[in-house]
């Protein structure tokens, strides 16, 4: 299963007091492994993935994550440590 979830939001701002603006927001989320897989795919390395609210392991309540991802080494690249 690719995407998990689609969510829209809509919020009406006043920028001032003669000025209002309405505002649509879409979301997409996917399963976690789908995006794991994507790193991979996109040439990185897939680091660690955490909670977006806690900062803790992910758990079946974690509505967001946060995904650590790194360029994978490559030979003759000079990298810091």
């Amino acid at each position: 299963k690719v995407v998990r979830a689609l969510k829209a939001f809509s919020m009406s701002l006043c920028l001032n007091h003669n000025e209002r603006i309405q505002e649509t927001h879409i979301q997409r989320a996917y399963e976690p492994e789908t995006i794991v897989r994507l790193i991979d795919e996109a040439g990185m390395e897939f680091v660690a993935m955490y909670d977006a609210g806690t900062h803790n392991a992910v758990t079946a309540e974690t509505e967001r994550i946060y995904f650590i991802a790194r360029e994978k080494r490559q030979k003759g690249k000079l990298y810091l440590s």
